[in-house]
């Protein structure tokens, strides 16, 4: 009986020390698919599902453990494909460490700005020039526009009395079909001395025009008559006076025409000019710039290097210490099938004893 109590001891710490080993290896992998690319929602019900799954012995797993194992594997097939390619980025950045091609890249980059340089030269030059053409145009077409405001001022005069003599025939037709009141009658007249109708014919007119139509005379047609005539002819005056200063606008408007339009081509020239300056100068800064990383870049070279090695070192622990852990633990987990149970022990014969043997007396 102590042989058989000895034996189921030993039995349930063995049972006991697995179930801990398995819930340990459970949890580092656990902690280790927190770092996996799922959805939010895929990861909360892995992280959830897993522990029992893996604790589960592989033989006693129902279908939805088992999926639960199966997606775990492949979550952690992504966490160690993530992990291996920080280990190649950081490898390659190690072997992209080149000291000779960096000494090198400063004298090819100098060289390559003297060319910036001077394009940006003869770009600047081309601004002077195009401002000094600017300045030149400006004259011309300053001359022209005050040439055509002094010479279009008798023309703009006539124009404006012909626009008022029309006006005041276009008024005076009005009067004669309807009656008109004395204040616009006055006005009428004042408008028509500015064209020399004679008084008499102005101070005949009021009347004529207060009379209605049908009530109108000879005396009025010959008023309305001898008015109409005087303005016919003042028409034909206006016109002609038009006709005369027309020439001079049309050659003063070609002028300024001209002068604006070499003025605009000096000014589009500036603009382009400006416009490849500054291209120009943002080349020549690029430039500059890109001679003082490589420089930076030779004078860091060492911390640089060692920078990137330290950072490979780390990425290769990191991997290692991954699969030597959490995937190892996994893979143990993944398979792990219920022990058999502990065998029986043999029994022991209990001696005899040996005063029971001996003979009586």
């Amino acid at each position: 009986m102590s042989s058989k109590r000895r034996a189921s001891t030993s039995g349930n710490r063995d049972a006991e020390k697995l179930a801990k080993k398995m819930k340990s290896q459970s949890d580092d992998v656990t902690q280790a698919l927190k770092s996996a690319s799922l959805p939010s929602e895929a990861k909360a019900m892995l992280l959830q599902g897993v522990p029992h799954s893996l604790t589960t012995f592989a033989d006693e797993r129902h279908s939805y453990q088992k999926s639960m194992v199966q997606m775990a594997s492949e979550s952690l097939s992504g966490v160690e494909n993530t992990l291996v390619a920080n280990v190649v980025a950081a490898k390659q950045k190690v072997d992209s460490f080149d000291q000779h091609q960096m000494e090198m890249a400063i004298p090819q980059q100098a060289r390559a700005n003297a060319p910036l340089i001077g394009t940006a030269a003869s770009k600047w030059a081309d601004t002077i020039s195009a401002k000094m053409t600017l300045q030149q145009a400006g004259g011309p077409l300053k001359a022209a526009l005050k040439e055509q405001k002094a010479g279009d001022a008798d023309y703009n005069a006539a124009a404006a009395k012909s626009e008022k003599l029309n006006a005041a025939k276009a008024q005076l037709e009005s009067m004669k079909a309807e009656v008109p009141s004395k204040q616009a009658v006055a006005k009428l007249q004042s408008h028509l001395r500015e064209f020399d109708v004679e008084e008499a014919l102005l101070g005949s007119l009021g009347g004529v025009l207060c009379r209605p139509a049908s009530e109108q005379g000879d005396f009025e047609a010959m008023t309305l008559g001898q008015l109409n005539d005087k303005l016919a002819v003042k028409t034909q005056e206006t016109a002609a006076g038009l006709a005369q200063l027309e020439p001079g606008k049309a050659q003063r408007a070609a002028a300024v025409a001209a002068a604006q339009g070499v003025h605009d081509a000096a000014k589009e020239k500036l603009d382009n000019a400006n416009a490849a300056l500054k291209a120009a100068e943002s080349a020549v800064k690029d430039g500059e710039q890109a001679l003082k990383t490589a420089e930076k870049s030779l004078h860091n070279f060492a911390g640089a290097l060692k920078s990137a090695e330290s950072h490979l070192k780390q990425e290769e622990g990191a991997l290692a210490a991954f699969r030597s852990g959490p995937l190892e633990a996994f893979k143990f987990l993944e398979s792990c099938n219920t022990p058999p149970p502990p065998p029986e022990p043999e029994p022991v014969a209990e001696p005899e004893d040996p005063s029971a043997a001996a003979p009586e007396a």
